[in-house]
């Protein structure tokens, strides 16, 4: 089938291009539908939006759409779920890092660095020289007002970023953080789905209570009228109610469950890429070089004036007893990352 052939080939390639450049190298098309009226649509060589169209469709995981929402289906499912699940975690952070990296991920630090004089965002930039392209970030109030109100110099990309990608490295040796992102995240992720697995167990029993309730109450309206009428009306208007939000709490579990189980898929990662970190780094995308410095790093100030850089790590485990996260964030001397201005 098709179907399963696309998703196993995504599972492979990650990448919806080579997916569908696989599938016409074999003579796979598009289904065929032939409409009432007889004109006929599909049947042609498979493009990246008809592979993303299917990659996306629950149906095939044995769901079914409500709005934004997946729920669980009667039919059965055609492809596997798990790897249903860990292609939707996948292509939403793809969707995510486009619209915060624009078409250029090549910047680690976009939205995490920041000028120590004037406390503005620092924005990338390039030019080119002689036919070679000079990475740069230049501070945000400069720009727009010029050197009296920040008279900060631009600063090469390659050593600030070398820098921050140094101090990570230097966290994820021995293995302690890896181990203390595993132990949080089996921590958080399984206490929360034990409490949302068990309010899953009893709305089933609160709609089905509230609907033979209302159903009673509609048989008995029938012969009542004046005030009794009145009130049994009220009431069957609260059950009403009541049964709404229960079925739409119970739509909310279901698929706070599935944000679980992404949220599962993106813990581990994170603890392998940091696990394994001067292996995996040279061989990342850019896109996941850039969401893992956006995960572990929450900010970096450049104050070219003290000649230092403060570098301030995430704190995944605000919430753990034994980590000691109050200390104060590491300042460093400015030029053991940042080097002459191009």
């Amino acid at each position: 089938m098709v179907v399963r052939e696309i998703v196993d080939l995504y599972d492979r390639y990650q990448s919806a291009r080579a997916v569908a450049k696989q599938l016409n190298a074999v003579g796979r098309r598009t289904k065929r539908v032939t409409a009432k009226n007889g004109n006929v649509s599909g049947g042609k060589k498979w493009a990246k939006d008809a592979v993303l169209r299917v990659l996306k469709n629950g149906v095939y995981a044995g769901f079914m759409p409500y709005g934004d929402e997946l729920h669980e289906a009667e039919h059965e499912a055609i492809i596997d779920r798990e790897k249903f699940k860990r292609i939707g975690a996948a292509l939403d952070r793809k969707q995510k890092s486009g619209r915060r990296y624009g078409n250029n991920p090549e910047y680690l630090l976009r939205g995490i660095l920041r000028c120590g004089n004037c406390d503005s965002a620092m924005t990338p930039a390039s030019t080119r020289k002689k036919g070679k392209v000079y990475r740069y970030y230049r501070c945000v109030q400069r720009d727009k007002r010029g050197a009296k109100e920040c008279d900060v110099r631009q600063i090469p990309a390659s050593a600030i970023e070398d820098f921050v990608v140094d101090r990570i490295r230097n966290e994820s040796i021995g293995g302690a953080l890896s181990k203390q992102i595993v132990k949080s995240l089996e921590t958080s992720v399984e206490n929360k789905r034990q409490e949302l697995k068990i309010e899953r167990g009893e709305l089933p029993k609160q709609i089905a209570k509230l609907s033979d309730e209302g159903r009673r109450l509609v048989d008995k309206v029938a012969s009542m009228n004046g005030t009794a009428a009145k009130l049994m009306e009220n009431r069957i208007n609260e059950v009403g109610e009541q049964l709404g939000q229960a079925e739409s709490r119970l739509r909310q579990v279901e698929w706070s469950l599935m944000e679980l189980d992404r949220a599962e898929a993106e813990g581990k990662w994170l603890a392998e890429s940091v696990e394994k970190f001067d292996t995996v780094w040279e061989t990342m995308t850019p896109m996941n070089r850039v969401r893992l410095v956006s995960i572990l790093v929450k900010s970096v100030t450049m104050n070219e004036k003290e000649d230092t850089v403060t570098a301030v790590l995430t704190d995944l485990f605000a919430d753990e007893d034994q980590h000691e996260g109050n200390d104060p964030p590491e300042r460093f001397p400015a030029n053991t990352a940042v080097e002459t201005t191009v």
